[in-house]
This record gives C-alpha cells, structure tokens and sequence, in this order.
C-alpha cells in the first residue's frame, strides 16, 4: 500500500487558508486527504470549505 493520506483538522471555514496548505502538500496520483474536526464555522469561506470538501 503506497497510498499517501494527509489528515487535515478544524479548517473552522477558513477556505483560503485550507487552499494555501492543500498546495503545499507533495501529492501523487494516489494521494488522499482526510478531513477531520469542523470544517465549517462562522467564516466566510465556509461554503466554499463544504464545496471543496465534497
């Protein structure tokens, strides 16, 4: 099993931070990511964070 997977927590709504870290992270074909924690808040990027996320 050679899959990479990146957990990522609390994003809280925070949509262009969450862009800022998903472009940094050393992704191949096989990579996933994981969501963990809130991903919404009263942010607002909070509907763009749900978009993504799905």
């Amino acid at each position: 099993m050679n899959d990479q997977i990146y957990l990522i927590g609390d994003v809280y709504g925070c949509y262009k931070t969450l862009c800022t870290l998903i472009d940094r992270l050393p992704r191949g074909a096989d990579s996933k990511i994981c969501f963990v924690g809130d991903l919404i808040d009263r942010s607002e990027g909070s509907f763009e964070v749900v978009q993504l996320a799905m």
